[in-house]
């Protein structure tokens, strides 16, 4: 089966069709449309400066309250996201909002080896070492940890998962378990293979800037409003398309829902509601399925997960309801 290209090209429409059961690996042509066999965006751009493998080159502090937070942005995004936030919570938290390497101006660390394995998630580990020397160094008192939208859901899991001495518990706002396709579960060996053998080597390395652009995530799917939803979409449009693929393939060789059952501190996940006229569009076909179908059974598989729809927000939902999610946090924050 060949890839479907809608007439606005959707990067994470691709990957729902590469993990549709009937996709044959091996028929995957090169489209030169699309993409160009002269780029390589699985290497940094010649002259970029990178950072040390496991340091946090940006981390915005704010507030003085007794409760420690750590804020983790989304894939593409860096601390700013939580501005209005932090200044909102000033007196309730003291907050300490990260830059994932390489994003929002910063540099991103060397890229792995080649031949190393998008599962063996080394950037993602490298950002995880730079949170628990930042929880020792600054004498953190079992922070909350909260994340938004892809990778930054993912770390915050397995930071629960691997460290849950260190951390008290996580929230998780407009966040994606897993890449979700109903009519089959894939394993985690399964995304793993997808995105060394296919993803990276014979879709995203050969990929145009221009059909990265037009395939990323749309602005109105970040926030109900068009101007904010615009800014946010500008914020990741900036970023080198090879620190974004990186970090990509590792999310598509992941899977935090397996280990579900092994959270052993507090999560609650804050679900965005879109609506059913918005989510009935063929550009946003993929929307649901990711950002609330892939939490099916959470809850299920462990008690100590909280579900919650937080309405007439999208992804960004500090940006269409920061009422609601100040109280929502609050809320968990004091019964946890």
């Amino acid at each position: 089966m060949q890839f479907v290209i809608a007439k606005a090209l959707l990067i994470i429409t691709i990957l729902f069709f590469v993990f549709n059961p009937n996709f044959n690996a091996q028929s995957r042509q090169f489209d030169p449309e699309l993409q160009d066999s002269s780029i390589n965006n699985l290497v940094l751009p010649e002259g970029y400066k990178t950072s040390k493998l496991g340091e946090l080159v940006k981390v915005a502090k704010m507030g003085t309250g007794k409760t420690d937070m750590i804020l983790i942005p989304g894939w593409g995004f860096g601390s700013d996201i939580y501005q209005s936030f932090m200044k909102s919570n000033l007196d309730n938290y003291t907050m300490y909002a990260i830059t994932i390497p390489g994003f929002s101006e910063t540099q991103a660390p060397p890229m792995p080896p080649k031949g190393t394995s998008y599962g063996d998630h080394v950037w993602n580990n490298g950002v995880i070492k730079g949170i628990v020397d930042l929880i020792k160094n600054e004498n953190l008192e079992k922070p909350v940890i909260v994340a938004n939208f892809l990778q930054g859901t993912q770390i915050a899991f397995w930071l629960a998962y691997e460290y849950p001495e260190l951390i008290s518990s996580i929230i998780i706002i407009g966040g994606m378990a897993k890449y979700y396709n109903a009519s089959q579960n894939f394993s985690l060996s399964q995304r793993v293979w997808y995105a060394d053998n296919i993803m990276a080597p014979k879709w995203f390395k050969f990929v145009k800037v221009k059909t990265w652009h037009n395939g990323n995530f749309l602005a109105d799917q970040y926030s109900k409003d068009p101007a904010k939803g615009k800014e946010i979409w500008e914020k990741s449009a900036v970023v080198p398309i090879p620190v974004l693929v990186q970090y990509l393939c590792e999310l598509i060789a992941s899977d935090i829902t397996v280990r579900f059952k092994d959270l052993k501190v507090p999560a609650l996940v804050l679900v965005p509601s879109f609506d059913e006229e918005f989510l009935s569009q063929e550009e946003n076909q993929y929307v649901k399925p990711y950002f609330q179908l892939s939490w099916q059974g959470a809850s299920e598989a462990n008690k100590l997960i909280e579900i919650k729809r937080v309405e007439n927000s999208h992804l960004f939902i500090m940006e269409d309801q920061p009422e609601i999610l100040n109280k929502e946090i609050f809320n968990f924050v004091k019964s946890n």
